[in-house]
């Protein structure tokens, strides 16, 4: 966990009997609440939709300001607008915000640009074309129903197509400036300084902790991330797209790889300025926190969390397939041996309890890491933590961490994983 910052601290230590709401693994803030207007600069694909429809079943749902009105916002009267208290969108300008009346609270979240722009593909790929009803996704983006991973990234349509050109960079410029350029290196500089105007940045890497110090500066209690189905996620269409299949492949070469951290350079170099940000400013961790996995055990909800238990052979934890960006990283499990339905066993230390191992595709389908854990080397009174390193020279698709139990006692863990950046490589901007 990230160190947590001297002024968040004096809050808390100067208000310690203010009510608190119950936290997942984030620093405890007091609880107060908001009279400012709630301003959400939405990044595409990085779970605004999950994040808007969480507070429009939250007491601000009456206040949305209607989002097929955005062109208007600026020119409506001002006691009008003033009687909304949540505006969300892609590509909010200054000169809008500013005809909202009152203080405002302004946020956004962050992810890995590479897995976003990688999402992002996906998601336009996926897209149904159907001309019929009228559902067909922007112009310049069919072609990528067409086009294979390789095909499209290394192709020249990307570059009349916004969201694959640094997108983080030029969506907060246009924003502060209330204009554009081509200048990358001007947006960049502007970027970087007004960061810090944000009153609040999520990261997607830390979505649980981010949405629990979120709710704390609105009143809010937002859902269990863990637990809530996703929002506008993107899925396989059978037959809309023989290249596309929801994320389960990222399959180009090193060059054009390559080609795309260039291309993203300046987002790369803003991501890492948001993550040091929210880890110095709200507690965040710069870690991948990883959760959404299945189970051939049991969910036991125990005094102190929820954990997956396990008393047979066979998969305590297995999935969540999900993508992460190249690099070197470790990922650490946590075991322990349970006693819910017999006592502890007695084995040989050397016997072989469960085997760990992270699989995943990069180009091929192959095993990152493995390593078998026996008896002597868990506990029945604590979690034990067990490290696997793995390097990537390409981003892993359908990342899946295992657990597999061979039965010979019980055991049980958490219901989430941390994943940490060993050395960001493919992160340094080129």
């Amino acid at each position: 966990m990230a160190t947590i910052s001297r002024w968040h601290e004096d809050i808390r230590l100067s208000v310690h009997n203010a009510p608190i709401y119950p936290i997942r693994g984030a620093t405890l803030l007091p609880v107060h609440m908001t009279s400012k207007k709630i301003v959400f600069l939405h990044m595409q694909k990085t779970a605004g939709s999950d994040i808007a429809a969480q507070f429009y079943q939250s007491r601000f749902g009456k206040g949305f300001f209607p989002e097929d009105l955005r062109a208007s916002l600026a020119y409506l009267p001002r006691h009008i607008v003033d009687r909304y208290g949540f505006f969300y969108g892609h590509g909010y300008r200054r000169y809008e915000i500013a005809n909202i009346p009152g203080e405002k609270l302004l946020f956004t979240f962050f992810r890995d640009p590479v897995e976003r722009l990688v999402s992002h593909y996906d998601w336009l790929a996926s897209y149904r074309l159907d001309i019929e009803n009228r559902v067909i996704p922007q112009p310049e983006t069919i072609p990528v129903k067409t086009m294979s991973c390789e095909e499209f990234f290394s192709s020249t349509t990307i570059n009349h197509i916004p969201a694959f050109n640094n997108y983080y960079t030029r969506t907060i410029y246009e924003f502060f400036c209330d204009e554009s350029t081509d200048d990358i290196t001007r947006m960049c500089a502007v970027a970087l300084e007004r960061l810090d105007e944000f009153d609040f940045i999520g990261l997607l890497d830390d979505y649980g902790a981010s949405l629990d110090c979120l709710g704390r500066m609105v009143d809010v209690r937002f859902e269990d991330a863990f637990t809530r189905p996703k929002v506008n996620e993107t899925i396989a269409l059978p037959g809309e797209n023989e290249f596309h299949e929801g994320g389960g492949r990222f399959n180009v070469s090193p060059d054009t790889f390559q080609h795309i951290l260039e291309r993203n350079g300046a987002d790369i170099q803003l991501y890492q300025q948001a993550c040091a940000l929210a880890q110095r400013r709200f507690g965040l961790s710069n870690d991948r926190i990883v959760s959404g996995f299945s189970t051939q055990g049991v969910l036991h909800r125990g005094y102190e969390t929820t954990r997956f238990h396990i008393d047979t052979a066979g998969h305590l934890l297995f999935g969540p397939y999900e993508r992460l960006n190249a690099g070197d990283h470790v990922v650490t499990f946590e075991l322990k041996a349970a006693q819910y339905r017999r006592s502890a066993a007695t084995l040989d230390g050397e016997t072989v309890v469960a085997v760990l191992d992270v699989v995943g595709f990069d180009g091929e389908d192959r095993e990152f890491a493995r390593q078998d854990i026996t008896w002597a080397e868990i506990g029945t009174d604590r979690f034990t933590a067990f490290s696997l390193a793995i390097s990537a020279a390409l981003p892993i698709s359908r990342l899946e961490c295992r657990i597999y139990a061979t039965g010979a006692c019980e055991l049980e863990a958490p219901v989430s994983l941390r994943v940490a950046r060993a050395a960001a490589k493919t992160l340094q901007r080129k």
